[in-house]
């Protein structure tokens, strides 16, 4: 084992046949890869991205019509209909108080006539007149028929207004609309201004006049009976206004007005560099691209397939040498790369839906797959994925640098942050440190272009909410994050280490022996993993869960015997070598039942690879004779072999401590040779082929474990006896005789 102090190579150990690293890429993945392909051509070939420019912004460029295009023109539609609504007659409905007033001066009438009638001049309803006037009155009533009395004053056409409602009325439409059981027009003409209502009372009560009567007569009557009735006075409107009603049905017809299209010819300028944006405008942009993209012949549009086609093929061809590389086990896997290609899509699709509608184009969710990629794989990978993406997207929105620059910021600010989750607190943060990226952006935009400042608040927010939004969108996903991408994140695995897990519990008062030996065993694992690169925290939580499968018969394992060998003296050489060889498999089928983790369940079932069971193995040659009667695959582990490098690390912390406990003198030295000896044993019997561990990984974990047992195994100072009067409660005697600890002090103090 001296190779390892002196020999600090990077290569590593190659994998025996049929390992991950040797297999291909299998035909499904080459279809989904194609498919992929084609999607990502489809999207960016096919739809042009919406006018970038907003209302308010100004003009980067001469926007010149290249196509004869027809469009609204929103002058005069908004004209047509503010002509529509100036001609919608208000609403009017009955009012209960007019009527009411109608009918009080009605009876006040047939009150005067028939006192008038009765009494003559003499009548007290007619007094205060003149002489000359009610005699006048009198004869008029007595020229009546009685019976005509209540024909007088027909009020059943009157539409009376208060002086505001007759002037609206007068001023827009000349006429209204009269509610009640259905609708009615009333021209002006037939409206009545309560301010003149004194001579349409006078007019209606000589109208009302029969024709047996001296017109001059009835015209004296009738103007003395006004005065008397005083109508100004007692009248109400019998139509009040209503507002609402009258606003709803303008706007019914306001937009039933027809759109009123202007037609651009080709070469005709839309809008100049540096003018504002306006609706118009920007409707003209909208349509003009509209109409060039129908009118394209298909030699461009081919021309256009063709180079989206090159770019998404350049950029894939880049993705697959970096997961051929970096991430092989990406492409080894259908269904990984299938999740892999869905995610990726998933962002593009939403990526295109934003482009085409021209939505807030600083929404795109791209930190959500470099969250994901991140948590699953590595910041590495969800760095370069991510990138790739903005890239796709910059050629989706017109080769905008812009979106670009802001995609890859927001991206690594995410996978950068999302690295070594532990709380899921830490990912809301991620979003908020996401979003001030965006922001930040989105200011040197705005500062670049010198314009656009008063949509800075609004396209801010949309960054800081983008970035926020999608930490809560994959905070809450999280547990399903790591069921599709078949993972264990930290948030998992920290849970996981809690003592109290229903597992653990069963160690310390089932096992107690082994689950203080698989806390050893954690402190081992998770120091040599943090030493190597590898993950620490899962070295420790498949340490504290490796041996849970001697629950099934935990008195049958040394640590936790009473009497070391009493349980196995009992026993035949095979039966003992069954029960120690199953507890793998019986803490994998442990881990399954209570929904351990898939990467704990590999520890727990790699934990000794196909390591041979040497006591019972060396026991059985003792007494069958020799390696001819004795089958050596028999007493090794069923495996596999630990495929990853905390699988590797635990199997060796786990031989380890277990040979520490049997040395006699546990000194640093003896600790040393001692796990020399069980790496180099573990590695020239192959155990450590297939978990991609370096020679220099080897020394790495040496150190760690050296240290950490030395501790353990610390020398202490032997405390001195008390004298024997002090043992008996006297006081010592003055001339005691110093302990050698006691001398050295005082030399030492001397």
């Amino acid at each position: 084992m001296a190779d390892l102090n002196q020999t600090r190579r990077t290569e590593r150990f190659e994998p025996s046949g049929g390992v991950a690293g040797r297999r291909r890429v299998s035909h499904i993945v080459w279809l989904l890869a194609a498919g992929f392909f084609v999607a990502i051509v489809c999207l960016v070939a096919l739809g042009s991205p919406a006018i970038s420019l907003r209302l308010g912004d100004q003009a980067d460029k001469d926007y010149i019509s290249r196509v004869r295009f027809e469009c609204p023109d929103l002058s005069e539609t908004e004209y047509n209909r503010r002509m529509k609504r100036q001609e919608t007659p208000e609403r009017y409905s009955p009012s209960e108080e007019g009527r009411d007033a109608i009918q009080g001066l009605q009876r006040n009438l047939l009150r005067i006539l028939e006192d008038a009638r009765l009494k003559g001049a003499a009548a007290g309803a007619i007094e205060g007149l003149s002489e000359q006037d009610r005699q006048a009155l009198a004869d008029y009533a007595l020229a009546l028929p009685e019976e005509s009395y209540k024909d007088l004053l027909d009020f059943r056409d009157a539409n009376i207004l208060d002086p505001a409602d007759y002037r609206r009325a007068a001023d827009g439409a000349r006429k209204i609309v009269a509610l009640g059981d259905g609708e009615r027009e009333v021209p002006i003409g037939r409206l009545v201004d309560i301010d003149s209502v004194d001579s349409y009372v006078t007019g209606l009560l000589q109208s009302g006049t029969p024709a047996g009567v001296h017109r001059d007569v009835a015209g004296k009557a009738a103007h003395i009976l006004a005065g008397l009735l005083n109508p100004r006075e007692t009248l109400k409107a019998t139509l009040v206004h209503e507002k609402a009603i009258t606003e709803k049905a303008r706007d019914e017809a306001a937009l039933s007005a027809p759109l009123v299209y202007k037609t651009v010819l080709p070469g005709e300028a839309i809008i100049m560099k540096n003018t504002v944006v306006d609706e118009q405008r920007l409707i003209e942009m909208r349509e003009e691209r509209k109409q060039h993209e129908a009118t394209l012949p298909l030699a461009a549009r081919m021309e256009r397939l063709g180079g989206a086609a090159l770019l998404a093929l350049i950029l894939l061809a880049v993705g697959a040498v970096y997961l051929h590389n970096f991430q092989r086990n990406v492409l080894i896997s259908p269904m990984r790369f299938f999740i892999f290609a869905a995610l990726m899509l998933a962002v593009l699709l939403a990526a295109k839906l934003i482009v085409l509608r021209g939505w807030q184009v600083y929404l795109i969710p791209i930190s959500f797959s470099a969250m994901v990629l991140t948590i699953a794989y590595t910041p590495r990978m969800s760095l370069a994925v991510s990138w790739m993406l903005a890239a796709v997207i910059g050629l989706m929105a017109g080769m905008d640098m812009v979106i670009f620059i802001y995609l890859v910021a927001g991206s690594a600010v995410a996978a950068f942050g999302a690295a070594k989750i532990r709380r899921r607190s830490k990912i809301i943060k991620v979003g908020f440190a996401t979003g001030l990226a965006y922001v930040v952006v989105i200011c040197g935009e705005s500062l670049i272009r010198g314009a656009g400042y008063d949509r800075l608040p609004v396209n801010s927010l949309a960054g800081m909410m983008n970035g926020v939004f999608v930490a809560f969108v994959v905070s809450g996903i999280l547990p399903f994050i790591e069921k599709w991408f078949n993972i264990t994140t930290d948030i998992s695995l920290l849970e996981l280490s809690d003592q109290n897990h229903p597992l653990m519990r069963r160690l310390i008062f089932s096992a107690p022996g082994t689950y203080h030996h698989s806390l050893i065993v954690g402190n081992l694992a998770e120091e040599a993993a943090a030493a190597t690169g590898a993950n620490a925290l899962l070295a420790r939580v498949g340490s504290y869960f490796h041996d849970i499968g001697k629950l099934s018969r935990p008195d049958y394992f040394i640590e936790n015997e009473p009497v070391p060998g009493q349980k196995h003296s009992k026993l035949t050489t095979p039966m003992s070598t069954t029960i120690i060889l199953a507890h793998t498999k019986d803490g994998a089928e442990l881990a399954r039942e209570y929904k351990l983790p898939s990467a704990v369940r590999a520890i727990i079932r790699q934990h000794h690879g196909t390591s041979i069971l040497e006591y019972f193995y060396h026991e059985a040659l003792g007494e069958f004779g020799g390696t001819a009667e004795v089958d050596e695959a028999s007493f090794r582990y069923d495996g596999p072999r630990p495929r990853t490098k905390e699988a590797g690390i635990v199997l060796l912390a786990d031989a380890c401590e277990a040979a520490s406990r049997a040395l006699g003198d546990p000194t640093p030295k003896r600790l040393e040779n001692m796990i020399d000896e069980i790496i180099t044993h573990k590695m020239r019997d192959g155990q450590l082929d297939e978990c991609a561990m370096s020679l220099t990984d080897l020394a790495k974990i040496r150190d760690s474990f050296a240290r950490i047992l030395s501790a353990r195994f610390h020398m202490r100072v032997k405390y001195p006896e008390a004298p024997p009067a002090a043992k008996k409660g006297t006081e010592a005697a003055p001339d005691r005789q110093e302990t050698s600890f006691y001398t050295r002090r005082r030399q030492f103090d001397a």
